[in-house]
């Protein structure tokens, strides 16, 4: 099953950063998921980037979840060890998150990104022994779930005329 288990028992995150990574800490301990490792705390600058490591378990579910300072913009993106894109969240906020259950084992890379604004952020990892990703949407009020990976795009019809002769230039070379 992959659709996420509602996770936040009404709890609906609120006050300072600090605050809301204690209120994390205890819903999704509630739902059954622990810490991998410790909390990271740093602070980005406006467009700043930065990479955290996370060693991760086949057959486990994580959730990824970065608190930012209000009014900032924080992008988090979830990289497999080949460094695809398994998981991100883009959403125009200072709280994003992802949550997905892993098919392989290895070292994942975070990567947060301060789309606008500045100021510390917190970063905690937690995993589960389970089939279902937790689902935070309530708990950081949001109206629709964080998205779980790329989106496939519609290609117009130019455009697919296009990609075929080149596939076909480049094909019989």
């Amino acid at each position: 099953d992959t659709q996420g288990m509602e996770v936040g028992g009404g709890v609906v995150a609120h006050g300072t950063p600090r605050e809301i990574l204690d209120q994390y800490d205890q819903v999704l301990r509630g739902a059954g998921f622990e810490p991998v490792g410790p909390v990271t705390h740093g602070t980005l600058d406006a467009y700043g980037i930065t990479a955290i490591p996370v060693d991760v378990r086949r057959g486990y579910c994580y959730t990824f979840g970065a608190i930012g300072q209000p009014g900032t913009d924080l992008n988090l993106l979830m990289l497999d060890p080949r460094g695809i894109d398994v998981a991100h969240n883009v959403a125009s906020d200072e709280h994003p998150w992802v949550s997905f259950c892993a098919a392989r084992a290895g070292r994942f890379t975070a990567r947060l990104q301060m789309a606008s604004g500045s100021g510390e952020f917190f970063f905690a990892p937690y995993q589960s022994r389970g089939r279902r990703p937790a689902d935070l949407t309530a708990f950081f009020g949001g109206g629709a779930a964080a998205p779980s990976g790329p989106a496939a795009a519609t290609l117009d019809g130019d455009t697919q005329s296009r990609l075929a002769q080149l596939d076909s230039t480049l094909g019989a070379e």
